[in-house]
């Protein structure tokens, strides 16, 4: 199990690297028909929680006894308490989920693709009513370290992806081909 969970953590860091460029020219196009401004808040608050995982991610690796914050030691991977009391007593996940509904809104607030906008929202599969405690139950309760850090990666990926789409569906709007 824990050799999949790294091979899928591999996965979706090469994923990741792949979307990168396309990123970049849809930025560009979009820049050309809107003010700074309306980019700069999308942009601002996508990137504030992937920088905000990954500092989380960094926190959590020392949290399990990784003086370097670089990967979970191997005697930790199983550790179930760790990311309970992480996650869930130190309220970290209840944190991350407040950030994530923030750019599930800021997403839905640029975007008026209703297939899309049902996708932004089973980013975290949690609705408003249900909240950060069930967000944190579901997520982190009962969860070893390394699939921990394979959820956060999930997260940074469906940001990264859907970011994309956001910006390809606002140019479709505007009828802009990306240059």
């Amino acid at each position: 199990m824990l050799k999949q969970l790294d091979t899928l953590n591999q996965q979706l860091k090469s994923f990741q690297k792949e979307m990168e460029p396309d990123k970049y020219v849809l930025y560009d196009s979009v820049a050309k028909k809107y003010t700074e401004v309306y980019l700069e808040q999308f942009r601002s608050t996508l990137s504030d929680c992937i920088t905000y995982i990954g500092d989380l991610k960094l926190r959590f690796a020392k949290y399990c006894g990784d003086k370097e914050g670089l990967a979970i030691p191997a005697n930790k991977e199983d550790s179930i308490d760790l990311t309970n009391r992480f996650f869930i007593k130190d309220g970290n996940g209840e944190i991350l989920y407040f950030r994530l509904t923030d750019v599930q809104k800021t997403m839905s607030s640029h975007n008026d693709d209703p297939e899309l906008d049902k996708e932004i929202q089973s980013m975290t599969s949690i609705s408003e009513e249900e909240g950060a405690k069930v967000f944190t139950r579901k997520y982190f309760n009962g969860i070893p370290p390394v699939a921990a850090m394979t959820i956060l990666s999930k997260f940074v990926n469906d940001i990264d992806r859907l970011e994309k789409k956001v910006l390809q569906q606002i140019l479709k709007d505007k009828n802009v081909t990306p240059q």
